[in-house]
């Protein structure tokens, strides 16, 4: 049963079997009104005076305009499914109008009442979702990229900055300043005043220094009282001391807040690029020692001395370690697993395999750093495979213990993009003895927009070996839901900001129970990651989430330690252990 009320548009330039269908769409709880105009051009100017939720566009032989409409309809910014009725189509028709983002395509000779009005629910379901995660996407990529009290761009927006003024300095030859800035006297005050009017204090002066700068001037707030400016243009010595006296004048004046007045100061360090440094990172240390140079010597500011003791760039590269570690087994690179729980058993089904790295002089270095490393050095699939086969290993490991555990394996978009990929995944199950359908492939929406015909042939592959395919991170990507429909997918996983936010966000729990209840509807298992208390989980349990995956049940941790978790947690297994005896903690106390 969908229920609910659908303003629909129907759009036919002559008789259509829509004139038919369309007043009988109102069956099973669903309300469907429908107007009805006889093109695309009369269906944009329909747009523009009423809100409709889809389209059903009879394009009879010739599906073209429904994709011009489409295209038009993305160029104004407007999200519309768009439903396509047409004659005889087949299905490598279909699959090409998808690719267009169209939501749905039926044959005429197929136009059943219920058929449509399935259509109309999942692709309105689908396109408020994508509304929806628009705008919270939106919100959350500003708020990752921006400081929260000032609104400055903070580190990771500034860094980035910074490396798109270095790219186009190599062009133009033209040299980029950066300028470091240590307020002086602010700990005192929010120490002594307290972090309310510590933050109004950084809110008042961040005013004051993005206004001495110019708009092509980038400021940034990237610590608790530390900020830096990017100069693209004009950076020469003189011109970045000029700067630097604007800044230090800005701030001169008292500031006033209630009945306190305030004198605050500030240093700062200049570098160049190219001059003292051709790494962004370098170049930030070279500010940062100037500014210290100009503390010791009782300067304001003061630029970098180059040739002075800043200048080492470091040691060897991390790729060529990454190289050595590869090639080391498991004694650097080794996997940890986190469980997947079963909500409505409580109980552990499955794990995800992540890899971790123990540098021997680094300490532990996160993926987040070596994953873009391995993916730009071309050692992604061998850093994958690894993975693979040490998580396999493990599951064999776990199997003759009679713990019977799922492996779910991250593949990134480079080596979705190997047509061997299926043939590496087959021989590794056949060393391993492994049950195919015990074990998953985690992908990206991104990594099948890509190249979609490539991805789909692969997973294609994958789907006849038995394997299961999840969409990690969903939400977050731009892949067409139609088109996942359309895939060999056995399991969604709905992208922890979303989980993360939802028992204190109204907005974050739509989007979290409608993604939950588009994957239901197209026949898939929804995983929630990111579950860090009860009261998600018991919320996600409430609106029918499949599985939770989160450090509120477990940690990602090496295998050891997690058949030690197994046998204690309250979370035990899902199922019965292999050898047919109990539950796994009969099986350890045994």
């Amino acid at each position: 049963m969908h229920k609910g009320r659908f303003q629909v548009l129907t759009v036919a330039s002559g008789p259509s079997v829509l004139d038919n269908i369309a007043p009988r769409l109102s069956v099973s709880g669903a309300t469907v009104v429908a107007e009805r105009v006889a093109s695309a051009n009369e269906a944009i100017m329909a747009l523009d005076v009423s809100d409709y939720d889809c389209i059903l566009f009879d394009v009879a032989h010739d599906p073209e305009p429904a994709i011009q409409l489409k295209a038009a309809l993305g160029e104004l910014k407007r999200v519309v499914p768009i439903i396509v009725v047409a004659d005889k189509l087949s299905s490598t028709d279909m699959v090409g109008l998808l690719k267009y983002d169209i939501a749905d395509c039926i044959n005429s000779d197929d136009l059943r009442i219920d058929k449509v009005v399935r259509a109309i629910w999942n692709a309105t379901r689908a396109a408020r979702t994508e509304r929806a995660l628009s705008m919270a996407e939106n919100q959350r990529a500003h708020n990752a990229l921006h400081d929260h009290l000032t609104g400055l761009p903070n580190r990771s927006l500034f860094f980035d900055r910074l490396e798109q003024a270095i790219s186009i300095s190599d062009r133009t030859r033209d040299p980029v300043a950066l300028l470091t800035l240590d307020i002086n006297g602010f700990s005192r005050v929010n120490g002594e005043m307290g972090h309310e009017i510590g933050d109004i204090l950084l809110q008042q002066l961040s005013r004051r220094l993005a206004k001495a700068l110019r708009r092509s001037d980038t400021l940034a707030r990237i610590g608790d009282d530390e900020f830096a400016a990017i100069l693209p243009t004009g950076a020469t010595e003189e011109g970045a001391e000029q700067a630097a006296q604007k800044l230090i004048k800005a701030l001169e004046a008292a500031f006033e807040i209630g009945d306190h007045s305030f004198s605050i100061g500030v240093r700062i360090g200049i570098a160049f690029y190219p001059h003292h440094a051709t790494r962004a990172s370098h170049l930030m240390v070279r500010a940062e020692n100037a500014m210290r140079d100009g503390r010791r010597s009782n300067h304001r500011f003061a630029v970098h001395m180059a040739g002075g003791p800043g200048d080492e760039t470091g040691s060897r590269p991390l790729v060529e370690d990454l190289r050595r570690a590869l090639n080391d087994g498991d004694r650097q690179l080794f996997v940890t697993f986190q469980p997947k729980i079963d909500l409505a058993t409580n109980r552990v089904d499955g794990v995800e395999a992540l890899v971790r790295w123990r540098h021997p002089t680094r300490g532990m270095v996160f993926p987040d750093a070596f994953i873009p490393l391995a993916e730009d050095a071309g050692l992604i699939d061998r850093l994958t495979f690894h993975v693979f086969n040490h998580s396999l290993a493990q599951q064999a490991a776990w199997r003759a213990e009679g713990i019977d555990l799922a492996i779910s394996v991250n593949v990134s978009p480079k080596t979705l993009q190997n047509p061997r990929l299926p043939d590496h995944v087959e021989n590794m199950i056949r060393s391993w003895s492994a049950d195919p359908s015990r074990v998953m492939v985690e992908i990206t929406e991104g990594a099948i927009i890509l190249d979609v015909d490539r991805a789909t042939r692969t997973l294609e592959a994958l789907d006849k070996l038995g394997v299961g395919i999840s969409i990690d991170d969903f939400g977050t990507g731009y892949t067409c839901l139609s088109y996942i429909r359309r895939l060999p997918v056995s399991e969604i996983k709905v992208d922890k900001s979303f989980v993360l936010g939802m028992s204190q966000s109204p907005d974050d729990w739509v989007i979290v129970s409608s993604l939950i209840e588009l994957g239901h509807n197209l026949g898939m298992s929804v995983v929630a990651e990111g579950v860090e208390d009860q009261r998600t989980l018991s919320a996600l349990s409430e609106i029918g989430c499949d599985m939770g995956q989160g450090y509120f049940m477990s940690r990602p941790v090496p295998a050891d330690e997690l058949t030690e978790w197994l046998a204690t947690s309250s979370w035990g297994l899902r199922t019965p252990s292999l050898g047919g005896g109990g539950n796994i903690h009969q099986l350890h106390a045994s």
